[in-house]
């Protein structure tokens, strides 16, 4: 299972004055074992955002999960569905995650339980090597 995060800047709009600090929020994702990278963009519903993640679900393979975090799910659908759609990837391989209104903490809680649950679902679960000795 690799678990790539789009994580949305909303711009500065959106998510401010929450505490979200969006450039230590990406690094403390990425060092989840069951996450391959964490990415930040100032604007997903944007051109720019929509090409990055035209970029991502063309690489994307069977065992490729996205996660979206920024605005609410429904209004995600809306601005990224015709994107999914034309991508072919399956609608439940792309989680979209509502961080507004959170901390650091809080967003990381809330986009890490997204994976734990795809995790288990797909029976992906992760299991650190390094020194476990069960």
């Amino acid at each position: 299972m690799k678990v790539k995060i789009l994580l949305c800047g909303c711009h500065n709009m959106k998510l401010k004055p929450e505490q979200l600090d969006m450039n230590t929020l990406p690094a403390a994702l990425d060092g989840d074992i069951d996450v391959k990278y964490a990415i930040m963009h100032p604007q997903l519903c944007g051109p720019g955002g929509n090409e990055i993640l035209r970029d991502l679900l063309h690489v994307a393979d069977r065992d490729t999960f996205l996660v979206i975090g920024g605005c609410d799910p429904g209004t995600q659908q809306v601005y990224f569905g015709d994107v999914i759609a034309r991508s072919g990837v399956p609608r439940h391989h792309i989680l979209h995650v509502d961080i507004r209104g959170m901390d650091n903490e809080d967003a990381s809680a809330a986009i890490l339980k997204a994976v734990g649950e795809v995790a288990v679902r797909e029976g992906a679960l992760s299991f650190p090597t390094d020194g476990f000795s069960g």
